[in-house]
């Protein structure tokens, strides 16, 4: 594991805790925006194979 304290070693302690829990909180709001991204395409994946199959389903006259 890194150092995280590397190139901020001169800075007090409280500041270094301040500083990583904002970079933990930004981390967390880019992991939620990646799963809600995640959850999107997953979502138009779905759809896209549903509209392939009704697809299939007409272009075979099963529909009929």
């Amino acid at each position: 594991m890194c150092d995280v304290t590397e190139g901020y070693g001169h800075l007090p302690q409280g500041t270094l805790i301040a500083l990583l829990e904002e970079r933990d909180r930004e981390i967390q709001q880019q992991r939620s925006v990646i799963q809600t991204l995640t959850d999107q395409v997953e979502n138009l994946r779905k759809e896209k194979d549903d509209i392939l199959q009704n697809a299939s389903i007409h272009l075979s006259g099963e529909g009929r």
